[in-house]
């Protein structure tokens, strides 16, 4: 079973994803602004993903190495075993990507759903020019082949490039980060591969979409084509920050996030 931190005993429900190569510790700096508002539920992603045996069945409760597809499917089912009945859902990066999933999957359960420096479509595609260089992200496939734990060090330096508080968020970045196996932060990864655009166009929850001005990893030019996308989708573009918005100035972070949930209808 996945890990789980619920804080807090009143309020709407609001799930926490982490994004790759972190941990639910990332949410440090905003629990207790978020938790005047919400009970939250932060959920660990997994450290350590069993291997597919030969063609025995999957229990809906195990996690196996195999395709982005079942690995999705099957962290999909996981989330939603120890997740409120029904909460809004705020994802960071891939955590966003895995929020849309859930979405995606049971959308009675999502109230809402809220990406952080997320993108649909991670790696850029001809038709989708406002993501991730595919060259870039090949060099982290390969590096961590390698070294792990520095490639996970170098992540962490590009996700601030741009903030106007790197110092600060450099040292908050690498004290919540993912004490996974290689083989696991590889298959995690391997997730950003996919194309989620047609799951959030078709998606009948509200939306929001938060991110961070100088981002190098997700541009803020993603604005205008999630627009273009969904054009019910609310974007909120943080000033001064890059990849982690969230740390760059957590009470405008959490301000925004509890004022768009008001919108919302459980």
């Amino acid at each position: 079973m996945l890990q789980v931190d619920v804080r807090g005993e009143t309020g709407p429900e609001l799930v926490l994803l982490h994004g790759w190569g972190s941990s639910a510790d990332v949410w440090e700096p905003v629990l207790a602004c978020l938790s005047r508002s919400f009970r939250l539920t932060l959920i660990n992603l997994p450290q350590q993903l069993s291997p597919v045996q030969g063609s025995s069945p999957v229990q809906s409760s195990s996690l196996v190495k195999g395709s982005p597809d079942q690995l999705t499917s099957q962290l999909v089912s996981n989330l939603l075993a120890v997740a409120p009945d029904k909460a809004i859902w705020l994802g960071w990066s891939l955590g966003g990507q895995l929020a849309l999933a859930v979405a995606e999957a049971a959308p009675e359960r999502v109230a809402g759903l809220v990406g952080v420096a997320s993108n649909p479509c991670f790696i850029q595609r001809e038709d989708w020019p406002d993501a991730m260089d595919k060259a870039l992200f090949a060099q982290f496939e390969e590096a961590l082949v390698s070294d792990a734990r520095k490639t996970l060090k170098r992540f962490v330096l590009l996700q601030v490039q741009g903030s106007e508080n790197q110092r600060r968020e450099v040292m908050q970045l690498m004290a919540a980060l993912s004490e996974a196996d290689p083989q696991t932060l590889q298959c995690l990864l391997g997730l950003l591969r996919l194309d989620m655009r047609q799951a959030l166009k078709t998606l009948q929850v509200p939306c929001l979409y938060m991110l961070g001005q100088n981002d190098l990893l997700v541009p803020v030019s993603l604005a205008d084509q999630l627009v273009r996308l969904r054009p019910d989708v609310q974007v909120l573009i943080q000033e001064g920050a890059a990849h982690a918005p969230f740390l760059t100035r957590p009470e405008v972070f959490s301000e925004q996030v509890t004022t768009w949930a008001r919108q919302i209808s459980f």
